[in-house]
Formats: structure tokens, sequence, C-alpha cells
């Protein structure tokens, strides 16, 4: 380059998302629970306050926090391990909202308000079918997939698979209903 030679780097930064040479979970989830904090802490008076309706509440946690918080997660995938620090934060804003004496699988319900893990996948199936038929360098590599199993296509692949557990995959919305019924069953099971 003009300025000189290009440093090597292990991990670095594009438009707020870590990439590295390596599976980045820990400092995805560490950055995760640091934007969740601060977000979830931002808003704290607005979703503990009694004058405000119940429903203004979850306005609130769906146009702000949870745009938020998926904000480039279709990178890291939607394994529980992935949104683990992401769905921490959406619960305590749920909890801030709605208070102690209410389940958060009935408050998910009732104010419509998804688990991470399925609009994480359904942004990851939204984003390999929309980004298939573009004409840019994405489209090309998402028609013609890389043979490595830790590249972005292989990866999503995978976890939407094992999401989907063998059912035929739909639209994106599908799928996160899909996702978000196995996850409520998961929870009465436990």
């Amino acid at each position: 380059t003009q300025s000189g030679e290009i440093p090597w780097v292990e991990e670095y930064r594009y438009l707020g998302v870590i990439f590295g040479r390596k599976n980045n979970r820990e400092s995805r989830n560490k950055v995760e629970k640091l934007k969740g904090t601060a977000l979830v802490s931002a808003h704290i008076r607005t979703l503990r306050s009694y004058f405000i309706p119940i429903y203004h509440k979850a306005l609130v946690i769906k146009g702000i926090i949870v745009p938020s918080l998926l904000y480039g997660k279709e990178v890291g995938g939607c394994s529980g391990a992935a949104v683990k620090e992401g769905q921490r934060c959406l619960n305590r804003a749920l909890r801030a909202a709605i208070g102690n004496g209410v389940a958060l699988s009935a408050a998910r319900k009732e104010l419509g308000i998804p688990p991470l893990q399925a609009l994480v996948a359904g942004a990851i199936a939204r984003a390999g079918s929309r980004l298939k038929k573009k004409r840019t360098t994405i489209g090309k590599l998402l028609a013609n997939p890389g043979k490595g199993k830790n590249t972005w296509t292989n990866l999503a692949a995978r976890e939407l698979k094992r999401m989907t557990k063998g059912a035929p995959m739909g639209t994106p919305k599908e799928l996160e209903t899909l996702v978000w019924r196995q996850e409520e069953g998961r929870c009465r099971a436990i």
C-alpha cells in the first residue's frame, strides 16, 4: 500500500462485527454482553415505569432492543452458545418490562417477541435466500460455496439444518416460528 505494509492481525472489526482466523465466539459474546447491557441500561427507566403501558414497553423492546441485538448476528450463527449473551440481555429487558411474577416464555408469547435464536435463524435463512440472487461477490460465493467446514455458507446451512431437525424449511418467517415452537417445547420439558 502507499502508507506501508498491511499489518497481520488475529481478528478485526468490520461494521461492528468481529472477524478473524478462528471462530471468535468468545470475543463476539464479550462484545455482545457489553453492548446489550449498555442498551438495556439506556432504556431501563422506560421499561420499569409503571406509567407506561406494557404494549408500549414491548414496542421499545421490539423496535430498539431486538434490532440492535440482531445486528451482525447472521455471521456468528444461531446456536445457543452464539446467542447466549444477547438472549440474556433480551431476558433482562423483558423482565424489567413485565416484572418478576410472569414467566418469560408466557410474556414472549403474549407480546410476540420470539427468542433471539429464532430471530437469528430467520435472519440467516433470509440472508441466504436473498443474497444468492444478487449479482455481487456474495451472490457468487453463495452460489458456489467453499469446501471448508467453517465457511459462513457451510456453517449457516449446518445450523439451519440442525434448527429445523429435518423438517422442510419454508420461508424465513416459518423458520422463526418453527424454532420458537421448539424453544417453547424445550422450556416445557425442563
